[in-house]
């Protein structure tokens, strides 16, 4: 039986306006299962990054609950919430964000480093996470040196070198052309699957969602689950 990896329970995030509020999240409540590769879909504004960086630990919500890997996260100190987001959590970003200076190798070891890993442990991990990826002969490269593509997969090698319980992925596909936006929705569904991680991604691309176990809707801050026969239906 899959775990649950992620839990959001009645989780809402308000903003001050003027006299009224913002309402980026409305009483979102959702479950994702170690394994579970599931997609957030939406029109820029609804509240899908948002999302992301709450249960990201990057953003406090203004109620609600959210847990990670059976803890409850919000009750943790601001320090402990750190530890929680460095190890248990990746991020792959819309831009792959490598640091240019750096071999794809070692963009992979200084995620190791920072967590005070031995560096023969870390770079047989990195090796293998960017054989994964497809980029065994790339390890050498700088991002100058590679496709867009291909920098996209070292930024989704970089967000495993922690070995994350939950990986956030935040528009993959927006600097990529279709076939290459594909390729790498495919590879995230395979690792998901591989690795017991549970994922999730907002994205705008719903042309490529063959890999994605569920789909989930948002607009207005209001989380709906996609059925195949009754179509977004309230989560």
């Amino acid at each position: 039986m899959s775990t649950t990896a992620l839990t959001l329970n009645d989780v809402s995030m308000i903003y001050p306006d003027g006299d009224s509020e913002i309402k980026a999240l409305d009483s979102v409540s959702m479950e994702v299962a170690a394994g579970e590769f599931v997609a957030v879909t939406g029109p820029s504004g609804s509240g899908k990054s948002t999302l992301l960086a709450v249960a990201g630990l990057l953003q406090q919500p203004t109620r609600g609950t959210i847990e990670i890997g059976g803890v409850d996260v919000g009750s943790l100190r601001a320090k402990d919430r750190t530890t929680v987001r460095r190890d248990e959590i990746g991020f792959v970003f819309q831009q792959s964000n490598l640091i240019g200076s750096l071999t794809a190798l070692e963009q992979l070891q200084i995620v190791a480093h920072l967590r005070g890993e031995k560096p023969s442990d870390a770079t047989d991990r990195a090796k293998e996470i960017l054989d994964r990826v497809g980029l065994r002969d790339a390890a050498g490269r700088r991002p100058h040196q590679l496709s867009g593509g291909q920098r996209q997969r070292v930024g989704i090698a970089r967000a495993l070198m922690n070995t994350p319980t939950l990986l956030l992925v935040d528009e993959p596909t927006s600097a990529l052309d279709k076939e290459r936006g594909a390729a790498i929705l495919d590879l995230l569904g395979e690792v998901t699957h591989e690795r017991g991680v549970a994922t999730v991604m907002v994205t705008h691309d719903v042309e490529h969602l063959g890999s994605v176990d569920r789909v989930f809707g948002m607009d207005d801050g209001v989380l709906t689950v996609h059925d195949t026969d009754r179509g977004l239906q309230p989560a």
